[in-house]
């Protein structure tokens, strides 16, 4: 009865914390979630046998009732020698791609994210997420919504970065660069054509445009367009320590479950995901409308956080935003979007079906499932944030100035 009261409250009012640490604590009272473990340690040698974690952070490891003492102060020194790892590298990538930006940034009098300041719409998301990055590397940057009063703030010299449902007010004045995701050719036509470049997500067919930026990034000379995923909106020293205690039974979900009836919403599959979580008594309760912040601490409060795309996603390798912000906040990403495999070089967890994937999450070995986090977070690191995509903007505009 309590559990089932802390659930309504939580979905209700998600930003009340309180009920979202007592809802927790329910799921892990006298809980024993099935997770290998490493265990034992013998001649230098470590080995793993089916155990479980308990408490909070890595906790201690048990064995048929028995602390594993000497185990857990072996793995929390390896854990912290990780950590010290991952500090090295996030400075340096911090250095590189930060400092990078910084200074292109400057190309332009300011930025200017047109839309969806205070509006509900998916892609709000990903407009705050434009201006926090900047924002957080003290870039010019201002985040409007599509009013025509607000024209007079677009100033020549000036980068806009806009979107088809908020811009029927965007003003389209000389010397100013316009990046537009989802705009019409008609917009496009009014702008001198080396400071226009249109912006799409990375499907398969991406794959066409005749300049390739990266694995997953290409550039179509012939109709200026930048096709990449959207990112984490984590900088590089901002991401969360892998989540490597595995004893809560409950996954959120932040975000869309929706369906428009043509076959590119995920309803059907949050369905197969629901029940197969609940199958295996572990919960499923969808949130959406949070803050950022919130949305960092129920991913970290899941036991797994899989990042389930609809058929339309999944046969066209639509790269969620959803799998590199659960990495980035220290869950393993786990996804149905085959295309993920290359982008981490095999490092993700293979199926066939929405259960398989699941299981095959929940069945992973501990030290494998540890090493997949940190290896998983370095490439989003190094490849998938604002930062890159903003890079990624700056040098679609060089490239347009040249031909």
């Amino acid at each position: 009865m309590a559990e089932k009261a802390a659930t309504a409250v939580v979905k209700l009012a998600p930003d009340f914390e309180p009920a979202l640490d007592f809802l927790v604590h329910l799921s892990r009272h006298g809980q024993r979630v099935a997770a290998p473990a490493v265990c034992s340690v013998r001649g230098g040698s470590v080995s793993t046998v089916d155990s479980y974690a308990v408490g909070t952070g890595i906790g201690e490891l048990r064995e048929g009732g028995v602390v594993c003492s000497e185990v857990t102060e072996n793995l929390r020194r390896a854990n912290r020698g990780f950590a010290a790892l991952r500090s090295a590298r996030n400075k340096a990538d911090r250095n590189r791609y930060e400092m990078d930006l910084r200074r292109e940034i400057k190309k332009f009098n300011k930025v200017v994210i047109w839309g969806l300041k205070t509006q509900k719409h998916t892609h709000a998301y990903i407009h705050h997420h434009f201006f926090s990055t900047l924002e957080k590397l003290d870039a010019s940057v201002v985040l409007v919504d599509d009013r025509a009063e607000d024209e007079g703030i677009i100033e020549r010299g000036d980068l806009v970065i806009s979107v088809d449902v908020s811009s029927s007010n965007l003003p389209i004045k000389e010397g100013v660069y316009y990046c537009l995701h989802n705009c019409s050719d008609d917009i496009h036509r009014k702008i001198e054509p080396s400071r226009s470049i249109r912006l799409q997500t990375y499907t398969n067919s991406a794959e066409q445009a005749d300049q390739r930026w990266g694995l997953v990034t290409f550039f179509d000379s012939k109709t200026r367009t930048l096709f990449q995923p959207w990112a984490t909106d984590l900088l590089g020293n901002e991401f969360e320590e892998p989540i490597l205690e595995k004893s809560s039974n409950i996954v959120f979900w932040v975000g869309s479950i929706w369906n428009d009836g043509l076959g590119w919403g995920n309803i059907n599959e949050m369905e197969i995901l629901k029940d197969v979580l609940e199958e295996r008594d572990i919960r499923f309760i969808h949130l959406h409308d949070i803050s950022d912040s919130l949305h960092i601490k129920y991913i970290r409060h899941s036991l797994i956080a899989p990042a389930i795309a609809g058929r339309w996603q999944v046969e066209n390798n639509y790269l969620a935003c959803r799998m590199w912000k659960n990495i980035s906040y220290g869950q393993l990403g786990v996804s149905n979007v085959r295309k993920f495999d290359d982008v981490f070089n095999g490092c993700t967890v293979k199926g066939g079906s929405i259960e398989e994937i699941i299981d095959n999450t929940l069945s992973l070995p501990f030290d494998r499932y540890r090493d997949m986090i940190y290896e998983q977070q370095e490439i989003v690191r190094e490849h998938h944030t604002y930062v890159n995509r903003l890079l990624n903007i700056i040098k679609a505009f060089e490239s347009v100035e040249s031909l």
